[in-house]
């Protein structure tokens, strides 16, 4: 699907709606990968509120909430490496942290 057609999916969709967190969640891989295209640091952004928004809507336990959280985590990253503002950094090593514990204990 094309980055438009994510967002039509978005805007047709009630909040409620289960296909809410897929269409943020690729939306937002979308974002990051035509930001390693183009270098526009407005997709950056955007897949960092999209893939925080997709999180949101995938509470603890749920199956898809670690692919949520690596999918947030590595764009943070990726900002932090690009900014160095040490508050990405540590939205993005508190996300570390948790995958380490999900790892040990089988979630993930």
């Amino acid at each position: 699907m094309s980055i438009d057609a994510y967002k039509e999916v978005l805007v047709l969709c009630p909040p409620d709606d289960p296909w809410q967190y897929e269409a943020r969640n690729n939306l937002g891989v979308c974002l990051k990968n035509r930001y390693l295209h183009l270098r526009n640091m407005i997709d950056l952004e955007g897949s960092i509120k999209l893939h925080d928004e997709a999180l949101s809507l995938r509470q603890q336990g749920h199956p898809n909430r670690p692919q949520a959280l690596c999918n947030l985590g590595a764009v943070l990253g990726m900002m932090f490496e690009i900014s160095k503002d040490m508050e990405y950094y540590n939205q993005w090593g508190l996300l570390r942290i948790l995958q380490r514990k999900w790892r040990g204990v089988g979630i993930m």
